[in-house]
């Protein structure tokens, strides 16, 4: 198993683990975080944007590989904009970086990476479609909530949610880069019957 896709599987578990903190936990800090947020987001954003940011520079479309690297560096400035919570001298820094990485770069990020990623062979054909669909999840669940709240206002546990489950899920899609997907002696691509 891949370290780097370890990583970000890991990461996606330890996001969810916090969001699930955040929507059941009333014991809050200062800023009206459960204490366990900061921690476990932290976590989640460095360990993704470490693994991802690997996985990235072995992608084979120039397109995935920018995609990839926007993706793991606003994950890793989400984790520490959350992260910041932790100390008192934030004074609204870490809310800035959360939310503008957050709700504008990271649906960006993984727009380009799912684009490149389409006609590569990177990733399981299941996989290739998760940065889009987590880029749709994103544009919809902000454009509701700005354009259209009488409609469907989500709650930003939505989008927490769909953020851990791309993060996990891509995780376990690169598992198959550096193991897999080398071409044997017929030409064929090895893996394929995953």
């Amino acid at each position: 198993m891949s370290i780097r896709a370890t990583l970000v599987t890991i990461g996606g578990v330890a996001w969810l683990l916090g969001v699930l903190v955040l929507e059941t936990t009333n014991q809050v800090s200062d800023d009206g975080f459960p204490i366990a947020f900061p921690i476990l987001a932290l976590f989640a954003g460095v360990a993704v944007a470490w693994g991802l940011w690997s996985i990235a520079g072995s992608l084979d479309k120039p397109l995935a590989r920018i995609g990839g690297r926007s993706v793991a560096a606003s994950s890793g400035v989400l984790g520490v904009g959350f992260g910041l919570d932790l100390f008192p001298l934030d004074a609204g820094l870490g809310f800035l970086l959360a939310y503008t990485s957050g709700l504008f770069v990271l649906p960006l990020g993984y727009f380009v990476l799912g684009l490149g990623l389409l006609r590569s062979n990177d990733f399981p054909g299941w996989a290739k479609w998760i940065p889009l669909t987590t880029a749709a999840a994103g544009v919809a669940n902000y454009g509701f909530h700005s354009l259209a709240p009488d409609i469907w206002d989500p709650p930003d546990a939505f989008w927490f949610v769909c953020i851990g489950l791309s993060w996990f899920l891509l995780g376990l899609g690169s598992l198959r880069i550096p193991t897999y997907w080398a071409e044997d002696t017929h030409g064929e691509v090895a893996g394929a019957r995953f």
